[in-house]
């Protein structure tokens, strides 16, 4: 009745949308169109009322509109990533141009400690753009469905003790790295390529987010079920609030500052995990450190040979 009353001589027609609650609890959708006659002195003559169902016609509505939102982040996504792995390139690559060119022109003149120290920079820079590279192309194999999970025996004590003695080696002593294992992993059927993304970039971010002379304790537990690894720092922490998204590609704490990072180490240490149906929590306390504890299922070469 309202919407008839709202017509009148120089507005004979009104269209609009209704949404109708069923007894079934479902919410269809219609579209009214209500026109008013009027004859050549502009009395009313009658009124006239057209009704449709456009339930379907307001999902595509939707999904349109959704679509168009998700090719915008994306694009948004693509155009901020393309600016972060430039300038995380850049960062290395005008270190390794620097000490190159120092160790060229001054050769003569520098000391031993001082060429070994524009080494270690260029080393380093390698590893860092190494890092980037290896981060860059797994997360596009995880987000294409082609990460492959394909586990083989092997000692996993004796694996965490090679790694962590690889990170030492490249990135020096400027930390206090302590590894502690507990039970016997021989012949855990582990995908070594996917658990050495996930223990680097733990490790790795430990060593990125605790000052000079902090200790990082990196944690083995092994049972026959599962074995349980913690790396835990005593670095900057992290802000509850960015807890919920730290798995998310991209995804920074707000407390980082200058930190240089892409946000996706901890997004590679997740769709890793998943592929070993493994699980992983995080307890941070900021200005106190954070710890993190991969609890991963373990299956045994002897069992499978069983």
């Amino acid at each position: 009745t309202r919407n008839f009353r709202s017509l009148s001589v120089d507005n004979p027609i009104n269209t609009y949308e209704h949404r109708v609650l069923l007894d079934s609890g479902e919410i269809r959708w219609q579209q009214w169109s209500d026109r008013a006659m009027f004859d050549e002195h502009g009395q009313f003559i009658e009124c006239q009322a057209v009704g449709r169902d456009i339930t379907e016609l307001k999902q595509a509505e939707a999904d349109i509109l959704n679509a168009l939102a998700k090719e915008k982040e994306l694009s948004q996504l693509r155009s901020g990533f393309v600016s972060l792995v430039s300038h995380e390139f850049r960062t290395p690559l005008t270190t390794i141009q620097s000490s190159a060119q120092m160790l060229q022109r001054y050769e003569q003149k520098l000391s031993p400690e001082k060429k070994q120290k524009h080494h270690d920079k260029i080393q380093h820079a390698v590893l860092r753009m190494t890092q980037l590279l290896d981060d860059v192309l797994t997360i596009g194999k995880a987000d294409a469905g082609k990460l492959k999970f394909e586990p083989e025996p092997i000692d996993l004590v004796a694996w965490c003790q090679d790694i962590l003695e690889n990170i030492k080696i490249n990135l020096g002593s400027k930390h206090n790295l302590m590894f502690i294992s507990h039970g016997s992993c021989q012949d855990a059927l582990i995908d070594e390529r996917l658990l050495s993304h996930v223990v680097n970039n733990l490790l790795l971010n430990a060593i990125k987010y605790s000052p000079e002379g902090g200790t990082i304790k990196f944690e083995l537990n092994c049972n026959s079920s599962t074995a349980v690894i913690q790396v835990q720092d005593q670095g900057i922490g992290i802000p509850i609030k960015d807890q919920e998204k730290l798995f998310e590609s991209f995804e920074r704490a707000s407390n980082v500052g200058s930190i240089p990072g892409t946000g996706l180490g901890l997004a590679i240490v997740k769709k890793c995990l998943d592929l070993h149906n493994a699980k992983i929590a995080v307890n941070s306390e900021v200005g106190v450190g954070t710890t993190f504890t991969v609890t991963l299922p373990l299956h045994f070469a002897t069992d499978q040979n069983n």
